[in-house]
């Protein structure tokens, strides 16, 4: 894991920088495109490869990036299903027939403090209810984060899609010591990087209507270059080995 190497890869061809900041700023092409891309680039990264790859072979890009949404929504369904649970609890706790007679009494008091009273006491009846399950719903949804980063790294090693789905060896292998420096270092350098795009942003949006938008724009751009670092940096320290060989993709004329 070559940190200098990281921060430095989006900027080691600016072209395709180019490519990769234009193809962030069009909707549903980004969606299409540069996850698939990350998965390209974590790949060349685990073959030693550090330069940045090229927007070649675009159904390759698209496969993979509806491969790495497959991935997140399969690992994301236990969190899903218990947080769904856990909404259910709380509503059915705040209206139930006792809650809404105790509400009503107290809109009918005219008493805004006792309406406000009431309102929090329903909240923190509902929170009460659901207070397991969203418990359980968040600790599956971190699980769920550490199987889909583990499983799409997997998959961008091996280019086997059923290794995204391994459990038990993607678990193992996040837990490495290397992998986790490099989940530290890549939280941090997120942090760093969004609080001065934070600057920047809100620096444009100074400018009325013209700056917001110029400000998002040059959100998506720092998106796509932090995003580059981030996975270039995870690959890096991601458990690799042999890796898939990955055919060069024919540069974008």
């Amino acid at each position: 894991m070559n940190i200098g190497t990281a921060i430095e890869k989006p900027f080691g061809n600016i072209k395709t920088m180019i490519i990769g900041i234009i193809l962030m700023i069009i909707p549903v092409v980004n969606i299409l495109v540069i996850p698939g891309y990350l998965i390209r680039v974590a790949s060349r990264t685990m073959n030693n490869d550090n330069t940045l790859p090229s927007f070649g072979n675009f159904g390759e890009l698209i496969v993979d990036s509806i491969k790495y949404f497959v991935i997140s929504i399969v690992m994301l369904i236990p969190a899903i299903i218990v947080l769904f649970i856990a909404l259910g609890s709380v509503i059915i706790s705040t209206i139930s027939a006792d809650a809404i007679s105790a509400l009503n009494t107290a809109v009918l008091s005219g008493s805004t403090v006792a309406v406000q009273e009431q309102l929090t006491t329903l909240f923190l009846a509902g929170m009460s209810a659901g207070a397991a399950f969203i418990v359980l719903g968040v600790i599956l949804a971190v699980i769920g984060m550490i199987l889909i980063i583990s499983g799409v790294l997997n998959y961008a090693k091996t280019r086997q899609f059923g290794k995204a789905f391994a459990i038990k060896e993607n678990l193992r292998n996040f837990f490495t010591g290397k992998f986790l420096i490099a989940i530290i270092v890549a939280i941090v350098l997120s942090i760093v990087l969004a609080f001065i795009v934070g600057l920047v942003v809100g620096l444009m949006s100074m400018l009325a209507a013209v700056g917001l938008w110029l400000g998002l724009i040059i959100m998506l751009i720092f998106i796509f270059v932090i995003d580059v670092m981030i996975w270039s940096i995870l690959a890096g320290g991601y458990p690799h080995g042999a890796v898939a060989t990955v055919a060069p993709a024919k540069q974008v004329q």
